[in-house]
């Protein structure tokens, strides 16, 4: 590996590739909340293999979202390989600390998902903030890859509810904020 060549600490760049690899250890966490697009919380502790070993999660986007998601699944001791065409984007919302890889380049280029070790994860999460791209990923990803659990963020209700009827597991910023008001607003008792 060479030199470091930027501000970060850990960042490299073999091959083109910008790499920051997880320096220290980090407080695990004994399990991870998650809303439920019906609107329910539950405990996740399937993010573990039977043998106790972390689950290889692979995230495409880091908007503010994907990296406040790559922050969640560190705290949970999860391995993490997040992927992201925008230098800018990622100074400006991951810490130096996030101890998750990072690969510089486009999600829709395949040596750049190989790079991340797509064939390596057991989770995809596309999470970038172009619902057109993610339909473009989801599809590409799904086609490429059909026995992988990919999710995918969709903000247009219409692609959200095809998606989901296709099969799809989609996660809908929008849909959860409506969960959240109105399980914060109507009392338990008055929900159908």
């Amino acid at each position: 590996m060479s030199a470091p060549t930027s501000a970060y600490p850990h960042e490299y760049e073999p091959h083109g590739v910008t790499a920051r690899r997880r320096v220290g250890g980090g407080a695990p966490s004994a399990f991870l909340l998650s809303i439920r697009p019906a609107g329910f919380v539950r405990q996740e502790s399937a993010l573990l293999h039977p043998e106790n070993a972390p689950v290889m999660i692979l995230v495409l986007g880091s908007t503010r979202l994907g990296a406040r998601l790559v922050k969640a699944l560190r705290a949970a001791s999860q391995e993490v390989t997040i992927v992201e065409r925008n230098r800018r984007y990622l100074e400006q919302y991951l810490s130096d600390d996030h101890g998750a890889t990072v690969v510089l380049g486009s999600p829709t280029d395949p040596d750049v998902l190989q790079r991340a070790g797509v064939e390596r994860a057991d989770v995809i999460c596309v999470a970038n903030r172009d619902d057109a791209l993610n339909v473009l990923l989801a599809d590409l990803l799904r086609a490429r890859f059909p026995s992988k659990r990919i999710l995918v963020r969709l903000d247009d209700p219409a692609l959200t509810q095809v998606f989901r009827e296709g099969g799809s597991e989609v996660v809908s910023p929008l849909d959860l904020a409506v969960t959240a008001f109105t399980h914060s607003i109507v009392p338990i008792t008055e929900r159908v």
